[in-house]
């Protein structure tokens, strides 16, 4: 992802040894009215056994990590 005046931000890969296969991107985004959103943009699918024979308990994971960035997100905006 490119920096631009109007947002910034980073994505990553997964690891060879990660359950899941995928991409997540991160951008902060400023609006022309000065509003600042978080886009979070995702594409994974399971690799390891476990995570393709029980696809619920996979994707409950996933919500939960998801959270956890969200609300790490938040907590740095609130300082």
């Amino acid at each position: 992802m490119d920096d631009q005046d109007d947002q910034f931000g980073f994505t990553y890969g997964t690891l060879p040894v990660h359950p899941e296969q995928g991409e997540e991107s991160f951008a902060i985004v400023i609006a022309p009215d000065g509003v600042v959103t978080v886009e979070i943009t995702a594409v994974s699918r399971s690799r390891h056994p476990l995570a393709r024979a029980f696809p619920p308990i996979a994707r409950r994971l996933q919500h939960i990590a998801t959270n956890r960035y969200l609300d790490a997100m938040q907590s740095l905006v609130a300082e």
